[in-house]
Order: C-alpha cells, then sequence, then structure tokens
C-alpha cells in the first residue's frame, strides 16, 4: 500500500508490450468481481428499497431507482440487470422501475431500463437512450 492511496497498487515493467518510454495504466481485478458486484448492488437495494417503498405508501408514488455506472472496463448494462435480478430475488419492497445510467463518457450518457412495468431487461427493448449530459438543469451544487 502506498500512503494516501485507499487501494492496492503497483508498478510492473514490460520488455515487449508498446512503444518505449510509454507509461500506462492496467486495471486488474480479482476472481470475485461478480460475487463483489452482487454485494454492491444487494447494499443499494438494502439501502434504497426500504425509503422508496415507505414513499410509495405515504404519498401513493411511483417508485424510480436511478443507477450509475462510469466504469466503461467492468461494468455494462448487462452485468448490472443480471445482478440486480438476483438482489431481487424474494424482496416485496421493489421499485417499480429501476435504471442504469452510464456516465463514463462526458458528452454523452447511455440510460438502461433494467426493469419497468413487469418486464425484465431481458425482456424489454429499451436499451442505450443517449441522454446529452449538458441538457441537464442541475439541481445540486455538485
Amino acid at each position: 500500500m502506498l500512503p494516501g492511496v485507499p487501494f492496492a497498487v503497483s508498478l510492473h515493467r514490460f520488455a515487449v508490450l508498446g512503444p518505449r518510454g510509454r507509461f500506462s495504466v492496467a486495471y486488474l481485478v480479482g476472481s470475485n468481481i461478480e460475487a463483489a458486484r452482487f454485494d454492491r448492488i444487494s447494499k443499494s437495494c438494502d439501502d434504497k428499497f426500504g425509503k422508496l417503498a415507505e414513499w410509495k405508501r405515504s404519498y401513493d408514488a411511483r417508485t424510480v431507482l436511478v443507477l450509475e455506472e462510469d466504469d466503461i472496463q467492468l461494468t455494462n448494462h448487462d452485468l448490472v440487470a443480471n445482478a440486480m435480478s438476483r438482489a431481487e430475488e424474494g424482496r416485496t419492497d421493489t421499485p417499480d422501475e429501476i435504471y442504469v445510467v452510464s456516465t463514463c463518457c462526458d458528452d454523452v450518457w447511455w440510460v438502461t431500463c433494467l426493469r419497468r412495468e413487469g418486464k425484465a431487461y431481458h425482456d424489454d427493448s429499451e436499451r442505450y437512450l443517449e441522454i446529452d449530459p449538458s441538457t441537464l438543469v442541475r439541481l445540486t451544487d455538485r
């Protein structure tokens, strides 16, 4: 571990890869990536589903969960949909709609519906709806 770096880092030199003198970053992930993805999505479900269900009961609201992913190398809507489907199994407090927004590019975001109107991701064809983030209204100071 390096001081101030919250993850493991290692430096390797390869004589045969790429032009000489060039530095490149490679992301290496342990063999349990799907288990870690499922754990993160399950935690999101635990953190958010109850709050959304309370709003639905109290205000007769339609509930929508929007997940964001910005990792083009290790994540995609299909992997998130599969993990979400597993995480929702047996739950009675699920939101009415679930979406994932891919924000890995600055000039375009992609929205994919994971579940809506009783249709799951694999049953619906609403994928890759393009959004220009510059047209969105900033609601917070973040």
